[in-house]
């Protein structure tokens, strides 16, 4: 037996009320969502603002002195490697590798190269991690920048041509410092 609600059976009532609380569960679910779209992109003058000082910063194996690069690096012949709070927090204590398997988002590395051991700084490789950002590679930003601050590699390549070699087998969360100094 059907009750009547004016002029609507009771079925249908049903019906369009559950059909409303449905659209409205997709509404909501649509507003959740974490869309790449709605992600902020770091750009490469900001990047560069991050790194440009090395206050804060603590280096690798906790010395300052120049590396010689491994020649299969084309990042130059001679290195200063430095690590932001964040990642020298995720670091063993004499900062020579990872405590885990990942860097935390915040977390920057950058690579100083220099053409001469003590010359001037030839220009600085940098990565940042972060998964909200749409510029990404392997949820890390990617940048080059010239000695005189002036953009060798954007941000905006999401590392295209840097995430074959630090994905090689040896490199740990895409950083290719533990395998290769």
């Amino acid at each position: 037996m059907c009750i009547q609600i004016s002029g609507f059976s009771s079925d249908i009532f049903r019906s369009r009320i559950k059909l409303a609380f449905i659209f409205l569960f997709l509404i909501m679910l649509g507003s959740c969502t974490n869309d790449k779209a709605e992600r902020v992109s770091l750009s490469d003058a900001a990047l560069l603002d991050l790194i440009k000082s090395s206050a804060g910063y603590q280096y690798y194996k906790n010395t300052e002195d120049t590396l010689i690069s491994d020649p299969s690096s084309p990042h130059g012949s001679f290195v200063r490697i430095r690590f932001n709070q964040t990642a020298a927090a995720a670091m063993n204590s004499d900062m020579s590798a990872l405590g885990g398997s990942r860097f935390p988002d915040g977390s920057i590395v950058v690579k100083e190269i220099y053409a001469t051991s003590g010359g001037d700084i030839k220009f600085y490789a940098a990565m940042f991690k972060t998964s909200m950002d749409e510029n990404t590679g392997g949820d890390w930003i990617w940048g080059e920048y010239r000695g005189n601050g002036e953009t060798f590699y954007s941000t905006s390549k999401k590392g295209a041509d840097c995430t074959a070699c630090h994905g090689a087998s040896g490199n740990v969360d895409l950083v290719r410092t533990f395998s290769l100094h």
